[in-house]
Parts: structure tokens; sequence; C-alpha cells
């Protein structure tokens, strides 16, 4: 990867981690993964943290913290079959009404399909659990791809905080987004995908 590309890279992570924490995303969980790398160095520099290597534990101990603070932590992970492992935390969220966003790193469209290691079909991969779903795609240095960034951030965590109804009632929308990244091990680059926020209890 050339050092521009690595620079691009950076700023787009840092971009939307910086863009989180404003927002109002109180921590950072994250399992460390080469594909991640990226995004974990700006969620660590933008946001407290906490690294836990289980990516089961690292979800319910975001759930927890929401469930303490009422705001949304972010979990972040790898790529393939490690984003799998959150879903009993995802359903918990989701009925529990609490807050939570998930960021995971994908491989690209052109290893997918392709029998490439830990490559598997993450697009919407918490379904009917979660509201929504955004994808940042590769990064680009172009002023709208880069304006973009935080309005995607802003969304998603608009549709994770709970908002009163006209009953007073507490409602919290999900969604689900990729957010893209670098595989620093190869130097190709990676969709990182996530930002799963389920929704209340909808029986």
């Amino acid at each position: 990867m050339s050092a521009a590309a690595d620079d691009l890279h950076s700023a787009w992570a840092h971009l939307f981690a910086a863009s989180l924490g404003q927002c109002g995303v109180a921590h950072a969980v994250i399992s460390p993964g080469s594909r991640s790398t990226p995004l974990a160095l700006a969620l660590a520099a933008q946001l407290p943290s906490t690294v836990l290597h289980d990516e089961r534990v690292a979800a319910f101990f975001a759930l927890g913290q929401a469930r303490a603070s009422g705001r949304p932590s972010v979990v972040l992970a790898t790529s393939g079959t490690a984003p799998g492992h959150w879903l009993p935390a995802v359903m918990e969220a989701r009925e529990a009404g609490l807050p939570l966003l998930l960021l995971s790193a994908d491989r690209p469209w052109e290893v997918q399909q392709a029998q490439a290691s830990q490559t598997v079909d993450q697009i919407r991969l918490f379904g009917p659990h979660a509201n929504g779903y955004f994808e940042l795609g590769v990064p680009d240095a172009y002023p709208a791809a880069m304006r973009a960034v935080p309005r995607i951030a802003a969304q998603a965590v608009h549709d994770a905080v709970p908002r009163l109804a006209d009953d007073g009632v507490g409602e919290i929308e999900d969604a689900h987004g990729t957010i893209p990244a670098a595989n620093v091990r190869d130097g190709k680059p990676e969709c990182n995908r996530g930002v799963a926020f389920p929704r209340a209890g909808g029986r």
C-alpha cells in the first residue's frame, strides 16, 4: 500500500470515529484483527476504549455500557465469522431496547464468493434484528465522499438513540452499516461492515 493510500485510509477512519464521538457514542469496544486495524487505531484515538478479544464478550460488554449510560457504544471486529459472534447481543439489544453499534471489517468485492479466507457474506448479516444498513465504500478523497462520512455516522447514531414516541414511551430504530478500511497485512482495500443498532422490543 502506498503512503498516500495509507494516509487516506487513516484519515477516513479517524473522520468516522470522530464523527461517532461528536454524535454521542460513549465508548469503543475493540476485538483486534489485521483487517480492522485502521478503525481500531482511530477509535482508540477518538474514544475511551476497551480491548476484548472474544467478540461475543465484547458485544455484551458494550450492551452493559448502554444499559448503564443510555448511550451507544461501538463494537469493532475483523472480517469473516468474527461478527457472527455478536448475534446474541444484537437480539438482546433489540428486545431490551438498547442502542448498539457494530463495525466489522469485510473483504473487497473481488474476493467475495472466491473461497478467500475469512470471507463470508456480511451484508445485512443480522437480518430482521437490525433495522437498517449503511455502507461507506472504499475510502475516497473526493470532497463529496468525505462529506458523506460524518453524515452517515450521524444518521447511524440518530437511529440508535432512544427517542420518545407520542405516548412518551422510548423507541429505538436500528441500522446496520459498512465502513471501509485497509487490510494492513496485504495492502488490499477492505470494506468494513458494521454499525448495527438493534431496535426496541418489537414484539
